[in-house]
């Protein structure tokens, strides 16, 4: 992992990790289940996790109120439906109704 200069202490090192790691299982299943494109699993949780940093990031900066929520739904269902146009599942379904 790539860190600031700035070096956390080991117990956030550790919940990191164990953030990842559990991100990595979840697109792995989503992968196993069609959901998501046969991609490398810990780059696509990478992708997820960074929007993810992104919108808290500009939430803890001054997100204007009353709308944060509406911004995570929206961005991150963007995001995985942009992932999922690229899964088997998808293009399965795409053929079979054409």
């Amino acid at each position: 992992m790539l860190w600031s200069p700035v070096r956390p202490d080991a117990g956030v090192i550790e919940a990191s990790a164990t953030a990842l790691t559990r991100l990595t299982g979840r697109v792995e299943r989503a992968q196993t289940a069609g959901l998501l494109p046969h991609r490398s699993s810990e780059e696509l949780a990478l992708e997820l996790a960074s929007v993810s940093h992104g919108l808290a990031s500009l939430e803890l900066c001054g997100m204007p109120a009353g709308v944060a929520d509406r911004i995570w739904t929206d961005t991150l269902g963007d995001v995985l439906r942009g992932l999922c146009a690229d899964a088997p599942d998808h293009h399965e379904r795409e053929t079979a109704e054409c």
